[in-house]
């Protein structure tokens, strides 16, 4: 960009994790000043790189198809019609390469762990005033569940054994659903 008051270059390093917490961003504009493009320019570059990229455009997301399909991207439409849907359960496979380069070598922790943590995140949005006692006993719900698919916390059982360069089938929430409604808990 370029600084209005004295129009030098503006250069931010959205991966210099000593400044910034994450490389989250949002880009706001008017019509017009190139908010789709900067995006898709970012993406692009990022891409290259191997960098994971999610753009979430909900009122012009078809801007952003073609590019997507042109790099090999999924393009995901989500709406009452839409074929698509996104299974908030499912681990995927995460390239950890620019993590190890940012921040050396990692151990190698658990999918699920990271996952349920995250899934903690979730259920607390759609129900904020649970009791630990009630997210206890989400956590054990979400283990089993996991573990009625043959996920353990070892990253190994992620693997399916029909097809070593695909993860298993992931439950959905009707699984969770099932698994907390055997208890009277």
């Amino acid at each position: 960009g370029v600084n209005k008051y004295n129009s030098s270059l503006i250069i931010v390093d959205i991966f210099n994790s000593a400044v910034y917490k994450n490389a989250n961003m949002s880009i706001l504009g008017t019509s017009g000043a190139g908010k789709t493009f900067t995006m898709q320019l970012m993406a692009l570059r990022m891409r290259r790189k191997n960098i994971p990229i999610f753009i979430v455009a909900p009122l012009k997301g078809h801007e952003f198809h073609r590019a997507c399909s042109n790099v090999g991207g999924s393009f995901i439409q989500i709406s009452p019609a839409s074929p698509h849907c996104i299974n908030v359960m499912e681990i995927r496979k995460v390239d950890n390469s620019v993590n190890e380069l940012l921040d050396g070598p990692t151990l190698d922790a658990s999918a699920l762990a990271s996952k349920i943590q995250r899934l903690h995140v979730f259920f607390s949005l759609l129900i904020p005033d649970m009791s630990h006692e009630e997210k206890q006993l989400l956590d054990e719900a979400l283990i089993k569940t996991y573990a009625r698919k043959g996920i353990t916390h070892k990253n190994e059982s992620l693997i399916d054994p029909k097809h070593p360069e695909h993860y298993k089938a992931m439950p959905i929430l009707g699984d969770v659903y099932d698994v907390l409604m055997e208890t009277e808990d």
